[in-house]
């Protein structure tokens, strides 16, 4: 079987021209997708959804970026130097605000893994951890760059950064803040969030669930 095409790699954010009612349009068509789906992969299936939805995406930089009024600036798969690849990055040139995106599969299993007899919890994947903890190599990675690097990969010099990872649905974690799998993200998100940089880890549904109250409020 063939491996799944991936998206072209990029060096430097390019302009969005974003338009509210175009990510509610693709938002729209995002929703019907997700509810056609219930497990897929992260290459093969979600990467291409977002990749056609960039209205979508920004909208995505606005609901998650630190004062990200007017996202003006997104690339895929951007590459940030060595093995640092983040899936999306969505930019706000003049607040010099950017949120960080990586999407993993909600493949069985994609958030925690079945639990054993003797376990109290379980165990998170090693696909979530990997996703997990490449937002915390990214702000490492932007901490440590030079000025020039920054504005060779992004056109500016950010002054605030946001990561988000998405991974697995509701029914994976559960959708009540209260459930023990949400108490458990929200946790590792806040345990491991560098200061000043948060990181937030939300499903598929949650993500199209946050925007569409985001885009309602505009």
């Amino acid at each position: 079987m063939a491996s799944p095409k991936r998206i072209p790699k990029s060096l430097q954010l390019e302009l969005l021209s974003y338009s509210r009612s175009g990510a509610k349009k693709e938002l729209a068509a995002l929703q019907n997708w997700l509810s056609t789906k219930t497990n897929f992969a992260e290459v093969a299936d979600a990467l291409p959804q977002f990749f056609s939805r960039r209205n979508f995406c920004g909208a995505i930089g606005g609901a998650y970026g630190q004062q990200m009024f007017n996202p003006d600036r997104i690339a895929f798969e951007l590459s940030l130097g060595g093995n640092y690849f983040p899936d999306i990055v969505i930019g706000d040139s003049q607040q010099k605000s950017l949120l960080l995106v990586e999407l993993e599969g909600a493949e069985t299993d994609a958030v925690f893994l079945k639990k054993k007899q003797d376990e109290q919890y379980p165990d998170f994947s090693s696909s979530f951890k990997t996703g997990f903890f490449q937002l915390i190599d990214w702000t490492n990675r932007l901490k440590d760059a030079s000025p020039r690097n920054l504005h060779d990969w992004f056109t500016f010099e950010p002054a605030c950064m946001r990561t988000l990872l998405v991974v697995g649905r509701n029914e994976d974690v559960g959708a009540d803040p209260k459930d023990q799998g949400r108490r458990r993200l929200n946790s590792l998100a806040e345990m491991f969030g560098p200061s000043g940089n948060p990181v937030f880890v939300v499903t598929y549904d949650e993500l199209a669930t946050i925007v569409a109250a985001y885009l309602s409020g505009q």
